[in-house]
């Protein structure tokens, strides 16, 4: 198990230093584990019945990622992101600069509708 999941960070930097698409990098990644469940005994059908089950349990997931990303490429083509930081940054002052970016990060991820990102912020 260690060694599929070194195998798997080493195939992730080296897909990372030679600018491959993340899709192509993930799909590589998953080889070690691949390898490691074929030889514990399950089969290529089993893996991908596991595999089609998690995805289709994560639909709603990877359409609420794909909704936000799509607001936010929305938001930053049309200016509307620039727009609000612009008009945030009028208050940072340099008494106040942790605490206005602060909620200058969690008014944006609120907006963004993103409940991991306010959190996180």
């Amino acid at each position: 198990m260690i060694l599929s999941i070194i195998a798997m960070s080493f195939i992730m930097l080296i897909g990372s230093f030679f600018h491959l698409p993340m899709f192509i990098i993930l799909l590589l990644g998953l080889l070690p584990f691949i390898w490691l469940s074929l030889k514990k005994g399950f089969l290529l059908n089993q893996l991908l019945e596991f595999s089609l089950t998690g995805l289709h349990s994560l639909k709603k997931t990877y359409l609420l990622l794909l909704l936000i990303g799509g607001t936010t490429a929305l938001w930053n083509d049309t200016g509307t992101m620039s727009g609000i930081l612009s008009l945030c940054t009028h208050f940072i002052t340099d008494y106040n600069f942790l605490l206005v970016t602060f909620l200058i990060t969690w008014v944006v991820t609120l907006l963004l509708g993103s409940a991991l990102g306010t959190a996180g912020t």
